[in-house]
C-alpha cells in the first residue's frame, strides 16, 4: 500500500500574493514612468512656448519696423501708448477690452486661433522721436529721433516682453559721411580761363568715373579714423591709413575693391582694422536745412529760437548768448546779448535778413535803430581788420564768399575756448548760409555725459583760419589752447558744400584737430594744405542710439533697432 506523505503547509496562496504585489509594483513604476514623461512632455511644452513668447515679442518688433520701413518712416505717428492704428491687429484693444494680439504666422493659417500659437502685441512710445513739451507734471523730453517699441509675445500660457529702441539709419551712424570725394567746386577760383568755379560746377559734381578727371582729388593719407566711414563715392585710400572701424561705401566697386589707389604715389601701410570696405544701403543727402527753422515756428509747441543775419553764439554751461544786429523781433525766452537757457526744444535757426515786409524782422528805412551795412564785411566784426598796420587785416576770404552783411552766417564757440565753459546740453544750432567755428567746443563730462550739439549749414562749415595780406596766419581754430589742440566736439553736417578749414593752402600753422562727434559732408573738405591740421578724429559712440536735437535725417534711410533688453512681462496670456 502506497503512503502519501502531506507537506507541511499549502504554498498556492503564497504564489498569488507574490504574483498579485508583483503585479502592483509594476502597475505602480508603470504608473511613475508615464507620470515622469507627461511631466517631462509639459514640462518641456512650457519650456518651449517660454523660448518662443521671447521670439514672438521680437517678431512684434519685426513687424513694427516693417511697417515704419515700408511707408519710410511715416508710420511713426503714434502718440504715446494710448492710440493706435485701427487697422493694426498688434494694438489696442477690442470692443471686449481685450487686448488686440497679432498672429505670428501672417500668413492666414490659423487666422480664426486654431493652429496658431503664436501671438504678439505691442505700444510705441513717439515722445523721444519727435519730442514733447514739458507739463505740470512731467519734464519736456528732447528730440532724438529714438521710437521706443515695448512688444509683448504670448505662447500657449506663457508672455515675455522686450523694449526696443528704433532709429533711422543716418548719417550719425558714421564718423565721416562724404557724397563726392572730390574738392568743392565752390573752393575753386572765381574766375581763369580754365579749372574755376563754373568749370568745376559744371564738371566734377558727379561720381568718380562720370566726373572729369582733372577734378581734384581728395585722399585719405596719413590718417587714423577711429570710427565708420561712409561714402557715397569711390574712396581714394593711399598709403599710412588706419580704419579702425568699418568703411562702406554704396558706389560699384573699382577692380574688385570698393575703393581705389589709382591716384595714390603709394599704397603702403594700410590697415582696415575692421575688414575691406564694402558695400552698404544708400543714404542720400537732403537738399537744404529748412526742417530746422520748422522748429522755431510758433506753431510748434515747444518753439525754438530764430534769429536773422550774422549771429554770434558762445556757449557757457548750460548757457548761451546770442548776438545778432540784424534780429528785430524775438520771444523773450530767446533774448539777445544776455546769458539764456538752451530753447526748450533745443533747436536755434539763423536765417537770411528777410525782405519780405510782413516778416516781423523786416527793417523798413523809417525804424529806429536800424543797422547799416559796413563798408565791408558784417556787423560782427568780421572781416579782422587791424588799426596800427593795414597789412595785418583779414585777406583771403572774398573767393570764399565770406561775411556778408545780411546772410544767416552763425560764429559759434565755447566762451574763451576754455575747458571750464564747456557745453552742458543739448543743441543743434543751423545757419541758413555758412556756420564758422571760431574756437574750441568741448562737452562737459565728454561722452560719458549727456550733452549733444549738432551744428549744420546749409553752405558750408568752416574752421575758422583768417589770414593776411601777405598771406600769413592771423588766427585760427585753437590757437592759444590749454593742450595746444583745437578741439570740437559736435555732430557737423554741410547739407550742400563741406566741412573744412578756411585758407588750407595759406600760411604755415600746423597742429592737431580733434574732432568728437562726427562729419557729414557733400564734398570732401580739406583740413590740411600748406596750413592745417592733423586729423585726430573720434566717432562718438552715443550717436549710435541719440542724437541732438531734430538733427537732420537722409531722405531715404532704413529703420533699425539700436538698443534692445528684456523686461518683466507687461501683460498675461489672458489678457
Amino acid at each position: 500500500m502506497r503512503t502519501f506523505l502531506r507537506r507541511s503547509g499549502d504554498e498556492s496562496g503564497f504564489a498569488m500574493v507574490t504574483v498579485v504585489i508583483a503585479l502592483v509594483m509594476l502597475m505602480l513604476v508603470s504608473s511613475l514612468v508615464l507620470t515622469t514623461v507627461l511631466r517631462s512632455q509639459s514640462f518641456q511644452r512650457n519650456q518651449q512656448d517660454y523660448d518662443a513668447a521671447l521670439q514672438a515679442a521680437q517678431a512684434g518688433v519685426d513687424d513694427y519696423i516693417s511697417r515704419l520701413n515700408s511707408t519710410n518712416g511715416a508710420y511713426y505717428q503714434f502718440n504715446g501708448r494710448t492710440t493706435f492704428d485701427a487697422g493694426n491687429p498688434a494694438m489696442g484693444k477690442t470692443a471686449a477690452g481685450k487686448l488686440n494680439w497679432a498672429a505670428v504666422d501672417q500668413s492666414g493659417a490659423g487666422a480664426d486661433g486654431k493652429g496658431q500659437r503664436g501671438f504678439f502685441h505691442y505700444e510705441v512710445n513717439t515722445d523721444s522721436y519727435t519730442g514733447k513739451a514739458a507739463s505740470a507734471s512731467v519734464p519736456a523730453v528732447a528730440a532724438n529721433g529714438t521710437l521706443v517699441i515695448t512688444s509683448t509675445g504670448r505662447v500657449g500660457g506663457e508672455t515675455r516682453t522686450v523694449v526696443s529702441s528704433v532709429r533711422r539709419s543716418g548719417f550719425l551712424d558714421n564718423l565721416y559721411y562724404t557724397q563726392y570725394e572730390t574738392k568743392d567746386p565752390f573752393q575753386y577760383p572765381a574766375s581763369g580761363t580754365f579749372y574755376n568755379k563754373t568749370w568745376a560746377t559744371q564738371n566734377c559734381v558727379d561720381y568718380y568715373e562720370s566726373r572729369d578727371p582733372n577734378c581734384g582729388n581728395i585722399q585719405f593719407a596719413s590718417d587714423t579714423l577711429s570710427g565708420p566711414v561712409y561714402s557715397k563715392d569711390l574712396m581714394l585710400i593711399c598709403d599710412n591709413v588706419t580704419f579702425n572701424a568699418g568703411v562702406f561705401t554704396d558706389h560699384a566697386p573699382w577692380n574688385g575693391k570698393y575703393y581705389r589707389t589709382n591716384s595714390c604715389g603709394s599704397t603702403s601701410n594700410q590697415k582696415f582694422l575692421a575688414g575691406a570696405p564694402k558695400l552698404a544701403a544708400s543714404l542720400d543727402m537732403p537738399s537744404t536745412n529748412g526742417a530746422l527753422k520748422a522748429q522755431t515756428s510758433s506753431a510748434v509747441s515747444p518753439q525754438g529760437c530764430l534769429f536773422v543775419g550774422p549771429t554770434r553764439i558762445t556757449l557757457k554751461g548750460s548757457k548761451i548768448k546770442v548776438e545778432s544786429p540784424w534780429t528785430k523781433s524775438t520771444r523773450a525766452e530767446c533774448a539777445l546779448d544776455t546769458w539764456i537757457n538752451v530753447p526748450a526744444n533745443g533747436v536755434v535757426y539763423v536765417d537770411n535778413v528777410p525782405s519780405t515786409t510782413t516778416d516781423p524782422n523786416y527793417w523798413k528805412n523809417t525804424d529806429p535803430g536800424k543797422p547799416s551795412c559796413p563798408s565791408v564785411g558784417n556787423n560782427l566784426g568780421f572781416p579782422l581788420v587791424n588799426a596800427s598796420d593795414s597789412t595785418r587785416s583779414e585777406s583771403n576770404y572774398t573767393t570764399l564768399d565770406l561775411y556778408g552783411c545780411k546772410v544767416g552766417d552763425v560764429f559759434i564757440s565755447e566762451e574763451g575756448g576754455l575747458k571750464a565753459n564747456a557745453f552742458d546740453g543739448r543743441l543743434t544750432v543751423a545757419a541758413k548760409n555758412d556756420l564758422i567755428i571760431t574756437d574750441n567746443i568741448d562737452y562737459k563730462d565728454g561722452t560719458n555725459g549727456n550733452s549733444l550739439l549738432g551744428l549744420i549749414a546749409e553752405r558750408n562749415v568752416w574752421y575758422w583760419h583768417p589770414t593776411d595780406t601777405q598771406n600769413r596766419d592771423i588766427s585760427w581754430l585753437g590757437k592759444g589752447s590749454e593742450d595746444g589742440r583745437a578741439r570740437v566736439s559736435a555732430a557737423l553736417l554741410s547739407v550742400q558744400h563741406s566741412v573744412g578749414l578756411m585758407n588750407p593752402s595759406i600760411g604755415s600753422f600746423s597742429t592737431t584737430l580733434s574732432i568728437t562727434g562726427n562729419i557729414t559732408q557733400e564734398f570732401r573738405g580739406i583740413v590740411k594744405n600748406a596750413s592745417g591740421y592733423q586729423k585726430d578724429y573720434l566717432y562718438d559712440p552715443r550717436l549710435k542710439y541719440d542724437a541732438p536735437p531734430h538733427f537732420l535725417e537722409p531722405t531715404t534711410s532704413s529703420f533699425r533697432v539700436t538698443q534692445t533688453s528684456e523686461t518683466s512681462p507687461q501683460y498675461s496670456a489672458a489678457s
